[in-house]
């Protein structure tokens, strides 16, 4: 994941939303658990801004809001508060704040890593 984030980073991406899902034993998946704890690690490290799971993808959490500031775009996501907890956005830290692009990448997780890239919003986010 920390190779995706990069390569997002140089391709001009400033969102990232990670569809991992959510698990079938009805507390959340080892895939979901883990991913939580390296997206805080990356957040960290300084690597991203920040990491937002899909339950707190919401316009009352003030992270959301600051990034719909940044990326309005964004206000047309499917799962914009639907407490969807098998998918977190990642926000990506840049050093400058120019007018790049608007680029988001959809990443899926499976068994091995899928990408989906997008150079426009799509439909759905």
């Amino acid at each position: 994941m920390p190779e995706e984030i990069r390569k997002s980073k140089r391709d001009g991406v400033r969102v990232l939303k990670v569809i991992h899902g959510y698990g079938t034993s009805g507390k959340g998946g080892t895939l979901n658990h883990g991913l939580k704890k390296s997206f805080a690690l990356r957040k960290k490290e300084g690597m991203i801004k920040d990491c937002i799971p899909g339950e707190n993808i919401t316009i009352f959490t003030p992270v959301v809001l600051e990034l719909l500031e940044a990326v309005p775009e964004l206000r047309a996501d499917s799962d914009l508060s639907t407490t969807n907890e098998g998918v977190t956005v990642l926000w990506l830290k840049w050093r400058t704040q120019g007018s790049l692009p608007l680029s988001i990448h959809l990443v899926p997780l499976r068994i091995a890593l899928d990408k989906i890239h997008t150079q426009q919003t799509p439909a759905g986010f």
